[in-house]
C-alpha cells in the first residue's frame, strides 16, 4: 500500500497555538477532524494520526521541533515510513500571500521560510511537494508569530 505523509509545520506549545504562523499545524489538524482521526502517536519526532484513503495510507504528522528543525523530523518520517521524498506533503504558512490565499509547489526553494529550508537541508533536495498558505502580514510588523486574538 501506499503512503503519503502530509507534514503541517509549526511550533510546539501552548504559546504558539494560535498564531498565524502555526497554520500548517491547524491545516493538518483540521484534516483530521475531518477524518475522525486523532493524533495519539508520537514517532519521528511528531505527534501523528493515520488512516487509509482509496487504497493509500495517509499519514499526518505535526513535527515537536520548534519550526526552523522541520527538518529532524521530516528526515525522520521519511525513514521511518519507507516512502520517497516525493510522498512528503509540506503545509506552511507564507506571509507573502494575502490571508487565506493557497499556493501548491510540486518543488523549489524555500522562499523564506526557515522550516522548508530546515526540510530542504536534512533531506538533501526541494524535490517534494508543499503547500503555502497565506497568512498576510500585519500593519508595521515583520514578525509572522503574531497571534489572532
Amino acid at each position: 500500500m501506499e503512503t503519503l505523509a502530509v507534514v503541517g509545520l509549526g511550533n510546539p506549545g501552548t504559546g504558539y497555538a494560535r498564531t498565524r504562523h502555526n497554520v500548517g499545524f491547524r491545516c493538518v489538524d483540521d484534516y483530521a477532524d475531518r477524518k475522525g482521526v486523532r493524533f495519539t502517536r508520537t514517532a519521528c519526532q511528531a505527534r501523528m494520526a493515520a488512516f487509509e484513503q482509496h487504497g493509500t495510507r495517509v499519514v499526518l504528522a505535526k513535527p515537536r521541533t520548534f519550526m526552523n528543525l522541520s527538518g529532524q523530523s521530516a528526515m525522520a518520517l521519511v525513514h521511518s515510513l519507507r516512502i520517497p521524498v516525493g510522498s512528503l506533503l509540506v503545509v506552511h504558512d507564507d506571509a507573502d500571500l494575502p490571508l487565506g490565499r493557497l499556493r501548491v509547489r510540486a518543488s523549489g526553494g524555500p522562499g523564506g521560510h526557515n522550516g522548508v529550508r530546515s526540510i530542504i537541508e536534512s533531506l538533501g533536495t526541494d524535490r517534494f511537494p508543499r503547500v503555502r498558505v497565506g497568512i498576510g502580514r500585519p500593519a508595521g510588523s515583520g514578525s509572522a508569530a503574531w497571534s489572532e486574538d
